[in-house]
């Protein structure tokens, strides 16, 4: 079975990992960590007003590298030894969940994983989910690991997963689960 699992530097993202790295799997599992680095093109840059900075790439593709390299390295710790961890960055001026769900083509991917954190109707309108894109989208089986961030003070913040996740099978059928890591 091959997993994609889509990373950005959120704790959502984190969650996901540790609850891939809880779970079951086969021998013949393999994963790929993928976060795709947003990189603005030059006439994005103007478009927006800003100077184009000539290093920002390198510095956008270095930290994506690093934070790839940490979630494979927490991922490859928590697996059996054996199953197979690898990490990607790709890089886009495009729409993230449309480079996801192009990457799981190209890789015949039978399962996307990523994190995502409860949205409210407002935030939805207003930000889009990549989550809700790549669950909609993708032409095979997607699991979302939501969480909850909870306020405890301005300083802190902890994650708390809520225990659901979502998925859809190749057919596009959503299903609700109540369990903390299911494989369809």
């Amino acid at each position: 079975m091959k997993v994609l699992v889509a990373v950005d530097d959120s704790p959502y993202s984190k969650l996901a990992i540790e609850q891939l790295g809880a779970g079951a799997w086969w021998g013949d599992t393999e994963f790929c960590v993928l976060h795709v680095a947003m990189v603005p093109t030059v006439r994005q840059w103007e478009t927006w007003g800003l100077d184009v900075d000539r290093n920002m790439r390198e510095k956008v593709l270095a930290e994506a590298q690093k934070l790839v390299d940490e979630q494979v390295g927490l991922l490859q710790k928590q697996v059996t030894a054996g199953i197979k961890v690898e990490g990607k960055v790709l890089e886009s001026s495009e729409a993230v969940a449309d480079t996801i769900i192009a990457e799981a083509v190209r890789s015949e991917t039978d399962l996307i994983v990523v994190g995502a954190r409860s949205h409210n109707g407002f935030d939805r309108i207003v930000f889009g989910s990549v989550a809700e894109n790549v669950l909609s989208k993708a032409p095979c089986s997607v699991e979302v690991v939501k969480s909850e961030i909870k306020d405890t003070d301005k300083k802190s913040r902890a994650v708390k997963s809520s225990g659901n996740h979502s998925t859809t099978d190749r057919n596009g059928k959503l299903n609700e689960n109540n369990h903390a890591h299911g494989v369809l």
